[in-house]
């Protein structure tokens, strides 16, 4: 079977640990308090808790493969004066029986505007206020 090495060795090579974070760390068969100096491979360590968990004996980590950085698409200058103005979008609203003399105010869209089952007049009321 054959190792991956690194710069100083194998990565099943058992070095000193320790937890400095303020939670426990979670290993096969074992939990690592806070504070506590263990030892470990290289392997066993995740790459994404290196940060709260360090080694004590002089190694040379490999770095992790950052992530690409997408930049935001530029903005294009506009004057002031070609902009034309949103038209404001109306939505329409419009009363829908429940069942017996209960009404519910929704929109085109389906949602349901009040919280509580209305009575017709209460319904159409709050339809123009929307409105």
């Amino acid at each position: 079977m054959m190792k991956r090495t690194t710069e100083t060795g194998t990565e099943t090579e058992v070095i000193r640990w320790k937890n400095i974070s303020r939670k426990s760390f979670t290993m096969p068969n074992r939990i690592i308090k806070p504070g506590q100096e263990f030892k470990a491979s290289l392997s066993a360590i995740p790459v994404n808790f290196r940060d709260v968990i360090i080694p004590l004996d002089d190694i040379v980590l490999p770095e992790a493969p950052k992530p690409p950085v997408q930049k935001p698409p530029k903005k294009q200058a506009v004057a002031t004066g070609d902009v034309e103005p949103t038209p404001a979008t109306v939505t329409k609203y419009f009363v829908k029986p429940r069942g017996g003399a209960w009404y519910d105010v929704v929109d085109v869209d389906g949602k349901v505007l009040n919280e509580k089952a209305l009575r017709e007049p209460a319904a159409k009321e709050l339809v123009e206020t929307l409105q």
